[in-house]
């Protein structure tokens, strides 16, 4: 959960954009036996994207406008 909320905005945008494509290979829809599996897919590949980007965060001055991202 950290990983997570140490980049909020980043977290928000890239999962709109990554379940969305998920969401284009099912254009019929889904059950929930199906998108549970998928949703925990898209966590397991958005945490080490944002504990990149979290880090990559720290990195900079405090006063850079990366630190608003």
């Amino acid at each position: 959960m950290a990983a997570f909320g140490s980049s909020p905005l980043f977290f928000y945008i890239a999962h709109l954009y990554l379940y969305t494509f998920m969401g284009w290979a099912f254009p019929h829809g889904m059950g929930l036996t199906h998108m549970v599996p998928l949703w925990f897919a898209g966590l397991l590949i958005l945490y080490p994207l944002c504990l990149r980007y979290g880090r990559f965060k720290q990195s900079r001055p405090a006063d850079s406008v990366w630190r608003l991202l």
